[in-house]
């Protein structure tokens, strides 16, 4: 009887890695690119990668602390959708790679402070209203720093 190949993996960064490539995975990326559509293929896909990091709390941490250096094939195939959206729209090299780079930077950073944000109330044992009701009150019970 024989099972399924064995794969050897050499470190937990390693681990990390495979992971985070097969979360990545998960993001949405248009099966063609037209340029009557990039706005929308952009959109939609970065709201594929909040609500792929928002499922998956822990992600955003892991990338930002973790140094991950593989691009698995999944992280490619999103980065290069993400360049094609943008090059099908008629920006070159010289624009695009920024501008993709930015894109993911700015939802990597606002979903993970999102999901931080959720796994707060989560730990609370509050239903998310109650929880940003809770931190209101708190909020309102400081007292304003007066201008200089």
């Amino acid at each position: 009887m024989t099972g399924p190949p064995t794969t050897h993996v050499a470190s937990k960064e390693e681990l990390l890695e495979l992971v985070v490539d097969e979360v990545l995975g998960e993001v949405w990326i248009p099966g063609e690119f037209t340029a009557d559509r990039w706005r929308a293929d952009m959109l939609a896909t970065s709201r594929s990668l909040r609500d792929t990091l928002l499922r998956h709390t822990w992600l955003g941490g892991v990338m930002s602390s973790a140094g991950l250096v593989y691009l698995g094939p999944d992280v490619m195939r999103m980065i290069e959708g993400i360049l094609a959206i943008l090059e099908t729209a008629g920006f070159d090299d010289i624009v695009s790679d920024p501008a993709s780079n930015a894109i993911f930077s700015y939802v990597m950073g606002s979903s993970s402070s999102e999901a931080a944000l959720l796994t707060a109330a989560a730990r609370s044992g509050l239903s998310e209203q109650e929880w940003v009701d809770r931190i209101l009150v708190l909020s309102r019970a400081v007292p304003a720093v007066p201008a200089d």
